[in-house]
């Protein structure tokens, strides 16, 4: 997975308004719980931002000799080739203004998450206009109120 163009992908998921799908690509970039989606996947930092997810091979000729391994999941994946630098910031736009829907536009707040109704009851804390806000999702409804 080349994860800057995956996180573009997930992001046009949202725009075609494919909730489900959307989180789930989301979830893929990210390194916490990986293997519950990805069984394979070995374990990698969660505080680092890889540019993709490779397969384990030790060079080109073996990934030549067993790629259809790593196509059916038989053959581990690690992080990618280095740490990425403007991927972070996709990422965390993604989940503030495209999940969570929290979009700041001059002086007005839009909310249109794009949250699975699975996650009911989703709470989450974030700063908006320089404030505290805690962000409750309830009955596929979004609720933002400042924070005491």
């Amino acid at each position: 997975m080349y994860t800057h163009a995956h996180l573009r992908y997930a992001e046009a998921l949202w725009r075609h308004g494919s909730v489900d799908e959307f989180f789930r690509a989301l979830c893929l970039a990210n390194p916490i719980g990986i293997r519950a989606l990805t069984p394979s996947a070995k374990p990698r930092q969660a505080n680092c931002y890889y540019t993709s997810s490779d397969a384990a091979f030790a060079d080109r000729y073996e990934a030549y000799d067993h790629y259809i391994g790593a196509m059916r999941g038989c053959v581990p994946t690690e992080g990618g080739w280095r740490i990425y630098s403007s991927g972070p910031g996709v990422a965390v736009h993604l989940i503030l203004c495209c999940f969570l829907g929290l979009r700041q536009e001059k002086s007005a707040l839009v909310l249109d998450p794009a949250i699975p109704p699975r996650l009911n009851g989703l709470r989450v804390e974030v700063e908006l206009f320089g404030f505290p806000f805690e962000v409750t999702i309830a009955s596929s409804a979004l609720v933002a109120v400042p924070s005491p």
